[in-house]
C-alpha cells in the first residue's frame, strides 16, 4: 500500500504534468487556424478549472459545487457541439472512422465520471480521488484529440474557414439553452 507521502508526490506530478499540458496546448493553440484554435484553447480553460477545483481556491463547497456544475456543463456542450460540427462531417471520411469511435468512446466515460463527482460532496474523500481521476482522463482526451484527430482533420477541410468556428458556436449555445431550460 502507497504512503501518503508517495499518494502525495504522485498528486504533485500529475498537476505538474497538468499545468505543463496546459502550457503546451496554449501555445500550440497559437499555431491553430480558427476552429482548432477555439477548441483547443476551451481544452486548456476546463483542464485548468479543473486543477482549480483541486485546490480549492478557497472557495466554499456551493461555490466548488456550483463551479463544477458550470464546468460540467460546458465541457457536455463542448463534447456534444464537436461531435455535430466536426465529427459529422470526419464521418463521410471511412479512415477516420476508428478514430472517431475511440474519441466518443472517451467522451462518454468522461462526461460519466464528471456527473459521477457532481453528486459528491467536496469533503468526501472519494470526491478528490474522483476529480483526480477526471483531471487524468481529461488531460488525456484532450491530448489525443489535438495530436490525432485535429491534425487529421486539418487536411479534410479547410480550417480556416470561419463557417467551422461559427457552426460549432451556434451548436454549442443550443446545446447549452437547452441545458438550461431543462
Amino acid at each position: 500500500m502507497a504512503s501518503n507521502i508517495e499518494v502525495e508526490r504522485a498528486v504533485r506530478e500529475a498537476e505538474v504534468s497538468a499545468i505543463g499540458h496546459i502550457r503546451v496546448t496554449r501555445a500550440n493553440a497559437e499555431r491553430l487556424p480558427g476552429f482548432f484554435k477555439l477548441l483547443t484553447l476551451e481544452h486548456a480553460e476546463h483542464l485548468s478549472t479543473l486543477l482549480e477545483l483541486q485546490h480549492g481556491s478557497g472557495a466554499d463547497d456551493a461555490a466548488r459545487a456550483e463551479l463544477l456544475a458550470a464546468l460540467v456543463a460546458d465541457i457536455a456542450a463542448h463534447e456534444d457541439a464537436e461531435r455535430t460540427v466536426l465529427y459529422s462531417r470526419l464521418r463521410g471520411h471511412p479512415k477516420h472512422g476508428a478514430t472517431l469511435e475511440a474519441h466518443a468512446l472517451d467522451a462518454e466515460k468522461l462526461l460519466r465520471v464528471a456527473h459521477q463527482l457532481e453528486t459528491l460532496p467536496p469533503t468526501d474523500a472519494a470526491y478528490q480521488q474522483t476529480l483526480q481521476q477526471l483531471t487524468a482522463m481529461y488531460q488525456q482526451h484532450s491530448r489525443r484529440e489535438e495530436t490525432e484527430l485535429f491534425m487529421k482533420a486539418q487536411h479534410v477541410f479547410d480550417a480556416k474557414d470561419e463557417t467551422l468556428r461559427l457552426e460549432y458556436l451556434r451548436a454549442k449555445a443550443q446545446v447549452q439553452q437547452a441545458a438550461h431550460e431543462r
